[in-house]
């Protein structure tokens, strides 16, 4: 690996950017650094670790720290721009030297394909997409539906590349996974519970499977503004003996669940940008259940192979889902053992992801602007 001098910028550094990070840091002819660009506490459960880690450097600490940061996002042989909280100055002094660099985002149309039109919305997509549509810029799209939105909106799809968020993988390996001598069927999920995460259509599912004769159990982590209610409406269905809800749990014991569920529920609607905790599950080699409106799941959720998809939204389509997994252990079996080979060791691992980032990087450095991704799948193939 040629010599190379990246930066990430981005709010601040969290455990979602820590695997490529350290990947990147690792990697020898490397000179990596993670700009942090604002002074933040935690937030939405994510720890900030700015002062964790010797390759981050705050900006926002001193006005030397400041300049150092512009120095980077001008001189850097690239650089990745994520979320700034408006700090644009480090992406148009990029551009304004003619320089390659990315741009992270989820989907900019949670709300829905109208929010494209709201002032507020256009204002902000001009100001972090549009105005650089013409400038040596690959956007990094954190999440399936990225592109679409993105394309809706005005800029090329095709200077759009698959991305995404590589969590912290399991250790314990997907052969240490309990054997299953329990005769009921293990479901857990982990989320806020807020109403995007549409618990109360895991609430509804155990239902059904309770009326239809199931033996199960069902482990529900989180905490958030909509616990009371789901827990209201699992105590209306008669459901305390087979549903428990957990609360908040440490990242360890948020693994432990993982690895000893047989299905994880993953039901948020289109608002979920990614949904970390399907990269996290697959890790844990558990069999993944998710809705396709997920950003992640049309990058790793291939049905029946590395999990299964069913349509947002829908009980009847969540209900088929669970009944294919719960009459059939090796469809189970199967689908954990190949989540976990491809966020592991595949390409959705984060080493896959870093070294495809500083291939990418030196090939697009050395043939210019215009160059197209060699990838046919995978993080920075064509979205």
């Amino acid at each position: 690996m040629a010599s190379m001098i990246i930066s990430y910028f981005s709010n601040f550094f969290n455990a979602h950017q820590l695997p490529i990070a350290e990947c990147l840091a690792a990697t020898d002819g490397v000179n990596y650094t993670f700009v942090s660009v604002v002074r933040a506490g935690d937030m939405a459960g994510r720890a900030c670790l700015d002062d964790s880690y010797p390759f981050v450097l705050k900006a926002y600490s001193s006005e030397t720290c400041k300049n150092e940061a512009m120095r980077h996002a001008i001189e850097d042989d690239m650089v990745v721009f994520g979320e700034l909280e408006g700090h644009e100055e480090y992406v148009t002094a990029r551009a304004r030297t003619g320089k390659p660099f990315f741009r992270f985002t989820e989907r900019i149309l949670k709300r829905g394909d109208w929010w494209r039109f709201a002032p507020p919305k256009m204002v902000r997509t001009y100001k972090r997409f549009l105005r650089y549509r013409n400038s040596n810029m690959y956007v990094l799209c954190g999440g399936a539906y990225a592109v679409r939105d993105l394309a809706l909106s005005g800029f090329p799809a095709e200077k759009c590349l698959k991305w995404g968020y590589f969590p912290v993988v399991d250790d314990k390996g997907v052969a240490a996974r309990p054997s299953r001598f329990q005769r009921y069927l293990s479901l857990c999920s982990v989320q806020r519970q807020i109403p995007l995460k549409r618990v109360d259509l895991q609430i509804e599912l155990a239902r059904l499977l309770k009326s239809d004769g199931y033996e199960f159990r069902l482990k529900i982590a989180g905490d958030g503004p909509e616990l009371a209610r789901l827990k209201s409406l699992a105590a209306e269905y008669s459901l305390n003996d087979s549903v428990e809800f957990l609360g908040s749990l440490t990242p360890d014991c948020v693994a432990g669940l993982m690895h000893e569920n047989d299905l994880f529920l993953a039901t948020s609607d289109r608002s979920e940008g990614w949904g970390a905790t399907i990269n996290e599950a697959m890790a844990c080699g558990c069999c993944v259940v998710a809705s396709d409106a997920m950003g992640s799941v049309p990058y790793l959720v291939k049905d029946g192979v590395t999990g299964l998809r069913f349509e947002s939204g829908s009980l009847e389509s969540l209900y088929f889902s669970i009944r294919r997994a719960a009459d059939d252990c090796n469809l189970r079996d199967r689908c954990g053992v190949s989540a976990r080979s491809l966020v592991a060791e595949g390409e959705w691992s984060s080493r896959c992801a870093a070294d495809r980032l500083l291939s990418f990087s030196q090939a697009w450095l050395r043939d210019g602007e215009g160059f197209r991704s060699p990838f046919a799948e995978g993080p920075l193939s064509d979205a």
